[in-house]
């Protein structure tokens, strides 16, 4: 008898409870969507005169290291990245638009590619390629 009155006095309790619970709290919880942002950076020409052939200079180098930053619309800056290795950067952002720019373009280059307005969507992947211009001509 005393495992019914336990029984009868704690089921309307977890029934009231069983009542107040959402119904999302069962389904798992997924973080939003981010989306992609990649490219490389580049500069060139790296010398005055490219001839083709074996053994020739290439036209473009990769650049290592180079500060890629990405600033909200009101200006803030959201994040900042640097290049890898082989020139390449990757990452993942929450949807929005966003100015890219580079705060100091290695030295006395310039780009045409900055700054650059990106929309970043949900699940997508958006590429900008960044070549920096050396000035030698």
């Amino acid at each position: 008898m005393r495992g019914c009155t336990f029984l009868t006095a704690v089921l309307p309790l977890v029934i009231a409870l069983a009542g107040c619970v959402n119904k999302s709290m069962g389904q798992p919880v997924t973080a939003p969507a981010l989306g992609t942002l990649r490219g490389t950076v580049t500069k060139g020409p790296l010398s005055p005169m490219i001839h083709p052939g074996p053994g020739a200079p290439t036209a473009e180098g990769l650049v290592a290291g180079a500060r890629i930053d990405l600033a909200k619309p009101t200006g803030q800056l959201a994040t900042s990245i640097r290049t890898d290795a082989d020139g390449r950067y990757s990452l993942s952002l929450a949807p929005g638009t966003y100015t890219v720019t580079m705060p100091t373009p290695q030295g006395t280059m310039y780009s045409r590619d900055l700054p650059a307005t990106v929309i970043v969507a949900p699940g997508e992947e958006q590429k900008l390629d960044i070549h920096l211009d050396t000035g030698i001509r």
